[in-house]
């Protein structure tokens, strides 16, 4: 087990880290529903829309999975502190 000051540190660049790639889900999440919305009012349907649209959808789904497995990696690791600071 690493010392309770690495898994700190580690996370604290991880939750840095999770936090520019919230913000960045949240920003391409913004741009994709106004894209949604102009393309709904649209009565015509042009395909570079609809990829552009196929494409910020596979972005974010993309930035919320490595969201998700940043978090994943966090509550380890304060498992492991607590583990660490109480246990051990």
């Amino acid at each position: 087990m690493l010392p309770a000051h690495v898994i700190e540190r580690r996370l604290k660049e991880l939750e840095s880290s999770a936090q520019q790639t919230r913000l960045e889900a949240m920003r391409v999440g913004a741009v994709l529903l106004a894209k949604m919305d102009a393309h709904l009012a649209n009565e015509t349907v042009d395909k570079a829309q609809t990829g552009e649209l196929a494409a910020l959808r596979a972005h974010h789904e993309m930035l919320m999975r490595l969201a998700n497995d940043a978090q994943a990696k966090i509550d380890k690791l304060h498992a492991e502190l607590h583990d660490l600071k109480y246990y051990r």
